[in-house]
């Protein structure tokens, strides 16, 4: 799953979650995630899942990947949960599923859940 938010100055968007990869982001109607104007092009960017569990941008129009400028010749641009993603002037921001961690409380109390743990049940 693909999480992100369009950044717009200081504020967010709502998450907006695709369910599956890659997602395409670009100007033309066929895209998952479809920027108009802003000087997108067509068909911009893809984010997508490797065979490693590894999320990458393919770059087929120039974008900015956490400050630094890829042009279209640049491929499986590694990017983590958190990543900002420039093209045009819009600002994405990536909420990778896959990537949220629990906070470490939460992680125990879902631990002492699962082993039936009393103490674990006030809460």
């Amino acid at each position: 799953m693909i999480g992100l938010f369009v950044l717009l100055g200081n504020e967010r968007t709502k998450r907006m979650t695709f369910k599956r990869s890659p997602l395409t982001i670009g100007d033309a109607g066929e895209n998952q995630l479809v920027l108009r104007g802003g000087e997108v092009a067509r068909h911009h960017v893809t984010i997508e899942l490797d065979e490693d569990e590894r999320w990458h941008v393919t770059a087929h129009a120039p974008v900015v990947i956490a400050g630094t400028l890829h042009d279209r010749s640049t491929t499986r641009i590694p990017v983590n949960n958190g990543t900002r993603i420039s093209l045009g002037t819009y600002t994405l921001q990536l909420a990778l599923a896959a990537e949220l961690a629990l906070h470490p409380v939460e992680q125990r109390l879902l631990a002492e859940l699962a082993a039936h743990d009393e103490a674990s049940r006030l809460v």
